[in-house]
């Protein structure tokens, strides 16, 4: 094999990338809409939520912030909250009263362009002061924007729907949907390397102690009646 046939082969590969790249960006705003679409329909059944667009954004606050190019996105968030709890700070004939709010979580749907890569995050409410760090999670990752049809979008929001009401002191979930958010940022790429460690773990060691012990009772309660 010459070094001239490998790097035709190589290059039929960039060339089928590059092509595919170049219609997943022609395609994008059209997927977006999609996306804004289904999020519409959301936020005209609660006034819970608003959507934001990247590229919108940008384009207003381009004088206040710092422009992010080469990117977009399109997320819906829940809009933020007070949680009830406030601080109150007396200073001889003065008062000042801080109020502890919750600022929602997010569904994001990122797109990057020349790569290609559709990235959709699950972002947890977050509480003012907390001390509790809460980190995204990546549910999707992938290359061809023709996944994001209505329907697969619509999936995404149920999900949403549950980690939010996992995620956010406000709300109240049940144990098998505190599980499935568990499970969501066990399997999450990023975390791969720390799958063991604290707050990505699956099963913690009560749990997986817990597991086996079933397993162990499942296994020979089989023994026993196997023939």
């Amino acid at each position: 094999m010459t070094l001239k046939s490998i790097w035709r082969r190589e290059s039929a590969k960039r060339s089928r990338f590059a092509k595919e790249r170049e219609r997943c960006d022609r395609n994008w705003p059209f997927h977006k809409e999609r996306a804004r679409a289904v999020f519409e329909e959301l936020t005209s059944l609660s006034d819970d939520f608003l959507i934001i667009d990247h590229e919108q954004q940008m384009n207003d606050q381009r004088d206040s912030f710092p422009a992010h190019w080469g990117q977009d996105s399109i997320a819906i968030y829940e809009i933020a909250r007070l949680t009830g709890q406030r601080t109150v700070y007396t200073n001889g004939t003065s008062v000042h009263i801080d109020h502890m709010r919750e600022s929602g979580g997010g569904l994001v749907i990122h797109y990057g362009y020349e790569t290609a890569l559709i990235q959709i995050f699950l972002a947890p409410p977050k509480t003012s002061k907390s001390l509790i760090k809460k980190n995204d999670v990546l549910i999707f990752s992938g290359f061809n924007t023709d996944v994001l049809t209505s329907d697969f979008i619509r999936t995404l929001v149920a999900k949403y729907l549950i980690f939010i009401r996992v995620e956010s002191v406000l709300h109240r979930s049940t144990f098998l949907e505190s599980y499935r958010v568990r499970f969501w940022r066990f399997i999450d790429a990023r975390n791969t390397r720390q799958i063991f460690d604290k707050p990505y773990i699956f099963l913690n060691q009560w749990e997986l102690s817990l597991a086996v012990g079933l397993l162990a009772v499942i296994s020979l309660v089989v023994s026993i009646l196997k023939p």
